[in-house]
């Protein structure tokens, strides 16, 4: 038997027999590795997880494997300061998408008075009229009295009758207004800013109204005139030392051109002649000729034609190697046309299409009551005057250099249709 000193102190001796704690041991094993069953209930299956008493106090709850994070967009992970976190109440639910508004109900007798022409232009104009009730603005189109619109025509003549001319001759006829705009020389102080050219008359044919190859340009003073006269002649000198398409041999001099001016951009720009052509610019001398004096007045064949029929945008519209047309069977032409685009063209309410008389073309009867022959290569020219310049230009682009059905089918044999030449009357 051992001595008391040899035994350990009685508060190092458990109080349980080492039955009990293989007992406890073994109970707690099975607890911590029993999984859970299909057949007990709730209860039991609440219940087994609080743990058993162990030597060192009441066992911990199982540890729980956090769930994985959702994975984030691309957006998210490179613009993480612009994610909206959307909250349970406003995620849709089955609920909610069966009170979402539906959409109403088809209106078919709206919609047909809307296709035709007359309901879908008065439904634009109510449009307009609610939209400038709301910012205030008039409702009513400005109209001129015909006292104020003479008086202005009055003016017009007479700026024209003061401005100082320059004439260009021997140029290409199909220039446009921009052409000689474009050159004009730039202000020092305003970027983009031009002065000087009131308008522009080409030289046309008072009967026919074809271009001849003239323009007649107003300036507001003589010094503006001249300014332009001496940029011409500068840019032609340009043109025909340093064409665009081959290196210049020898460079401009110090100081002929102007700061921020580029050589080539200039050359492009210039397209009132060509480079290898003479330059054909003189500038009248006042007081004028009569005949000068009475183009200004009357600003020249365009004016007077707008006059004529009314409209401000026109179209010279001939047809070449074709039959001599009536302007009724040109207006049926262009309506054919605007059915087979499934839009038709928009033309002026007066004065819709004139028919210009040829030089060539003489209907009265001879001395021995026969009428002489027509030439058969005689080209037809029309006016045809349309409601803004905007769809004038559309008209040019659809119809220049097109060949004109005159019959529905051409068989072998037959002539080939004519080709239409459209350009815009300014």
């Amino acid at each position: 038997m051992l001595s008391a000193r040899a035994l350990p102190p009685p508060f190092l001796l458990p109080s349980w027999t080492a039955r009990q704690l293989a007992a406890v041991f073994t109970q707690q094993r099975r607890t911590v590795y029993r999984t859970p069953s299909h057949g007990r209930s709730k209860s039991n299956h609440k219940n087994k997880n609080k743990g058993v008493e162990g030597l060192f106090g009441p066992r911990k709850e199982e540890y729980k494997v956090p769930r994985a994070a959702a994975p984030k967009s691309l957006f998210e992970e490179l613009f993480p300061e612009e994610r909206v976190e959307v909250k349970s109440e406003d995620k849709p639910t089955p609920k909610k998408r069966k009170q979402l508004d539906k959409l109403p109900t088809f209106q078919w007798q709206e919609d047909t008075l809307s296709q035709s022409p007359g309901g879908l232009r008065e439904q634009q104009q109510r449009e307009l009229k609610r939209e400038q009730a709301q910012w205030g603005m008039s409702v009513e189109p400005l109209h001129l009295s015909p006292a104020t619109l003479e008086r202005i025509r009055q003016l017009e003549e007479q700026e024209r009758r003061e401005a100082s001319v320059l004439v260009l001759g021997s140029a290409s006829k199909t220039l446009e207004e921009s052409d000689f705009f474009r050159l004009s020389p730039k202000g020092q102080h305003i970027e983009g800013w031009t002065s000087g050219i009131i308008k522009i008359i080409p030289g046309r044919d008072p009967q026919t109204l074809t271009p001849l190859g003239h323009y007649f340009i107003l300036f507001t003073s003589y010094a503006a005139a001249r300014a332009y006269f001496d940029q011409i002649i500068r840019l032609h000198t340009l043109a025909r030392t340093h064409p665009v398409s081959k290196a210049a041999i020898v460079p401009p001099p110090p100081g002929y051109l102007k700061p921020g001016e580029d050589v080539e951009s200039l050359v492009r720009g210039f397209s009132l002649v060509p480079a290898y052509s003479r330059l054909s610019l003189r500038q009248l001398n006042k007081p004028y000729q009569p005949a000068i004096l009475k183009l200004l007045s009357n600003g020249g064949p365009t004016i007077i034609a707008r006059q004529k029929s009314g409209a401000e945008d026109m179209v010279l519209f001939s047809l070449e190697g074709g039959p001599a047309l009536t302007e009724l069977d040109v207006l049926k032409l262009l309506e054919d046309d605007g059915r087979r685009r499934n839009l038709l063209w928009r033309l002026a309410k007066e004065g819709k299409v004139v028919k210009l008389k040829d030089k060539n073309e003489n209907n009265e009867l001879g001395s021995d009551g026969t009428r002489p022959l027509r030439l058969l290569n005689v080209m037809s020219r029309y006016v045809v005057s349309f409601a803004d310049r905007y769809e004038a230009r559309r008209f040019v682009r659809e119809w220049h250099r097109r060949p004109c059905p005159l019959q529905k089918e051409y068989k072998l044999g037959d002539e080939p249709p004519p080709i239409v030449s459209a350009k815009i009357m300014w």
